[in-house]
């Protein structure tokens, strides 16, 4: 199980990686490698959040990042790229707020 202070080194590092594939793909036009770059880490954040709950009822807001990284596949497999990458980056976001919750 992670801590606290590994959990926000964990989503530090994957903002970072997130802007940089952002800005590679503003700079060089988006491919599904940037694509899935970012689904790849935003699921890592869902998953590391998950893993502040081992309780078998996840919190809302982390099940509608997992839906959210569903919409994120099936727009990379219909090569929507800009799609993806928002959908992955808004997973992101909804993990990270619902483990800022479970540290109030």
């Amino acid at each position: 199980m992670m801590n606290a202070s590994h959990v926000w080194i964990w989503y530090t590092t994957v903002g970072v990686v997130l802007t940089v594939a952002t800005i590679a793909a503003i700079r060089g036009g988006l491919t599904s490698r940037h694509a899935m770059t970012a689904i790849r880490l935003a699921q890592g954040e869902v998953i590391a959040a998950r893993s502040a709950h081992p309780d078998t009822m996840m919190p809302q807001a982390l099940q509608d990042a997992e839906a959210m990284i569903s919409t994120a596949y099936e727009a990379l497999e219909a090569r929507r790229y800009e799609e993806a990458i928002a959908a992955a980056r808004k997973a992101s976001q909804m993990s990270h707020g619902a483990l800022k919750q479970d540290l109030r």
